[in-house]
């Protein structure tokens, strides 16, 4: 039997509070920046005067990265417990934040700036210069026929173009050759003796008038600088003093009935056949004659 004036011990637990929190904080902040800049290439080519020029300016630039990364992570936990006969209480409270990222990413990206300028100047200047050289014209320093006339005595300028001996015909090749090499505007005609420097007869005049053409008339002459000229590529060439008269028979021949004067004073040439010869002053029918040679000179 209990004695209820004892006193019954009481007894009385609490038992709590724990308290946990953990903070995290990472920041990580990476920049990366790059620049390259500025290429400038200048070409320069001068031909004649040629200038050309080219600037290139290329800009990349700038590029920013950040990255922020905030984690906070709170645990908190209360446990109560009370015992009167016996009695818990629990309490439990659980608060986590976390992960919070940001994430920041700027780029910003400048890209090539080029300017060309490309300028060509050329400048072509072409200059001709012309020389004229002018010869004075040596004149006619003889007029008509003349006998025994010495080619020494010429004016500085007249020349030998041809020379060959009677008996050589004057076809049609060799008067081409004739005209070819005696091509100056002034001609004299000659005759005499092979390789000689005194002419037995010659006269001078302009081209034109020595090479005017007759044909085959018989009387056919023209008259110039005191000579009496004829000539065909196929009948005969040839002259007689100033205005007498000429009988074609082919080539010039002396007959009395025709008026024929001055014997000493007339060439002939057959042309454009097979016969050489003919006359030469009052020599005549040489043909076929090796002694005799025909000259004649030429001069502008």
């Amino acid at each position: 039997m209990l004695d209820s004036g004892l006193d019954i011990p009481t007894t009385t637990t609490t038992s709590t509070s724990t308290t946990s929190t953990s903070t995290t904080s990472t920041t990580s902040t990476s920049t990366t920046s790059t620049t390259t800049t500025s290429t400038t290439s200048t070409t320069t080519t001068s031909t004649t005067s040629t200038t050309t020029t080219s600037t290139t300016s290329t800009t990349t630039t700038s590029t920013t990265s950040t990255t922020t990364t905030v984690t906070t992570s709170t645990a908190t936990t209360a446990t109560t417990s009370t015992t009167a006969t016996t009695e818990t209480t629990s309490t439990s409270t659980s608060t986590s934040t976390s992960t919070t990222t940001t994430t920041t990413s700027t780029t910003s990206t400048t890209t090539t700036s080029t300017t060309s300028t490309s300028t060509t100047s050329t400048t072509s200047t072409s200059t001709t210069s012309t020389t004229t050289t002018t010869t004075a014209s040596v004149p006619l320093t003889v007029s008509g026929a003349q006998n025994n006339f010495d080619v020494t005595g010429l004016p500085s300028g007249w020349t030998l173009c041809y020379y060959d001996t009677y008996n050589v015909a004057l076809n049609s090749t060799v008067l081409d050759t004739i005209l070819t090499q005696c091509n100056k505007g002034k001609l004299l005609l000659g005759c005499g003796p092979i390789n000689s420097s005194v002419l037995t007869l010659a006269a001078m005049g302009l081209r034109s008038d020595v090479l005017y053409n007759c044909g085959n008339t018989t009387t056919c002459t023209h008259t110039a600088n005191g000579v009496g000229w004829y000539y065909s590529s196929d009948y005969s060439w040839g002259f007689v003093e100033n205005q007498d008269t000429v009988f074609r028979n082919r080539c010039d021949v002396d007959i009395s009935s025709q008026g024929s004067s001055n014997s000493g004073l007339r060439l002939c040439w057959h042309t454009g056949s097979n016969l050489g010869g003919y006359r030469c002053g009052s020599s005549v029918g040489l043909n076929s004659d090796t002694t005799y040679a025909r000259y004649i000179y030429h001069v502008d």
